[in-house]
This record gives C-alpha cells, sequence and structure tokens, in this order.
C-alpha cells in the first residue's frame, strides 16, 4: 500500500466454487472505503474461500491448523510485478459470525474487509500492548469511524 498513488483497485474471486456470501461490490466498497479514509491506494484481490481453505492458509502461512475468517497477505507480486495485497475470506465463517452476533451478512463481510485492510497498512491489535477498550485501541477506534462511514 501507498500514499503516493491517486487511485486503488479491488478485484473479489471466488475459490474452488465458493459461493459469495454478499455480493463483491459490498466487499469492494469496504475495501475502497477503508483505503480512502487511511488516505492509502493500493490493489488489493479479495478471495472468497470456504472453511477447508482458509484453514490450509492459516496453517500454511500462520502455523495455526485452525480455520478462521479472514486472512491478510500484504505486498504479493502479480505477473506484471506490481505489489498486490490479498484478502482471503471464508465465505462460511461470514455467514456463521452474522448469525453468532445477530447482525447482517453484508454488516459481517464488510467489517471483516475493513479489518484486513486495515492489517494490510500496518494496523495490529496486538491485545498484549493494546487495551480491548475500543477508546484506547487506535484499529478498532479506525474500524468503528470506518464501518459509520459505511453505514452497514
Amino acid at each position: 500500500m501507498t500514499r503516493n498513488r491517486t487511485q486503488s483497485s479491488v478485484r473479489v474471486v471466488c475459490q474452488g466454487g465458493c459461493k459469495r456470501p454478499v455480493p463483491g461490490k459490498v466487499l469492494i466498497n469496504a475495501a475502497k472505503r477503508t483505503l480512502e479514509a487511511e488516505q492509502a491506494f493500493g490493489d488489493v484481490i479479495i478471495y472468497i474461500c470456504s472453511r477447508r481453505e482458509i484453514r490450509r492458509l492459516n496453517r500454511e502461512f500462520r502455523d495455526n491448523d485452525s480455520s478462521t475468517d479472514v486472512l491478510s497477505f500484504s505486498d504479493d507480486s502479480d505477473d506484471s510485478g506490481s505489489a498486490v495485497d490479498s484478502i482471503a475470506l471464508c465465505a462460511d465463517k461470514v455467514r456463521l459470525q452474522a448469525l453468532r452476533f445477530g447482525h447482517s451478512k453484508t454488516r459481517e463481510a464488510s467489517f471483516l474487509i475493513v479489518h484486513s485492510v486495515l492489517h494490510l497498512l500496518g494496523y495490529d491489535h496486538d491485545y498484549e500492548h493494546n487495551s480491548r477498550d475500543p477508546a484506547t485501541n487506535e484499529m478498532q477506534t479506525r474500524e468503528s469511524e470506518i464501518m459509520a462511514l459505511l453505514n452497514v
């Protein structure tokens, strides 16, 4: 991600026949609005994947053999050599967490994309060093502010 470009590109790709939990435009909007709010630009690919696939990615890249809702991968290069950041979003987890937390799939998917883009921009939620209180945790504060902008 950079702060000296003028345009961002966000694409959504479904892995292995997964169904999108929400329309792609919802995910693209969440990513672009987060970048705009942070005055940053970049190229992001959002991969929609299954619980099995995200578990494999989590095991391979984080040495954690469990499924998760979302993973962020910074600065992969595409065929042209351009930097591309990637997000893996688990469609199953979006559906389950929306039910669990009592809100829409649109809200859950948007939040996970906002959260991931903030990670790509360098934000962290290391709870050992930061409070879980949103008023004292910069990442949670930014998540809340951007979610308010999205109005979901």
